[in-house]
């Protein structure tokens, strides 16, 4: 609150986002005549690459918990297996 207020933040987001010029595939005269000659756009590419790189970093992530579940699965089950073969010996092994 009290960088908002000494519009400490703003000066960040000028400094940070005031320079909106990213890298293009396509030439820069395309570019420039595209947007109009305004840099303050991101372009399509960029923004793509951005959006296909937390993609990539999600199913990683959405896999390595698939991983992490799938063990604790097994080893709930297997617990699950060993007590119903106990009970079904003590039954067999009581007759």
């Amino acid at each position: 609150m009290t960088m908002r207020e000494s519009e400490r933040l703003e000066d960040l987001e000028n400094r940070w986002l005031g320079h909106r010029t990213c890298s293009s595939s396509s030439s820069p005269d395309k570019l420039d005549q595209a947007i109009g000659s305004n840099n303050e756009v991101f372009s399509l590419d960029a923004m793509g690459g951005l959006f296909l790189i937390f993609l990539i970093l999600t199913v990683i992530a959405f896999i390595l918990h698939l991983w992490n579940c799938r063990v604790a699965i097994n080893n709930k089950f297997g617990h699950t297996i060993e007590r119903i073969k106990l009970h079904i010996i003590r039954s067999i092994s009581r007759q």
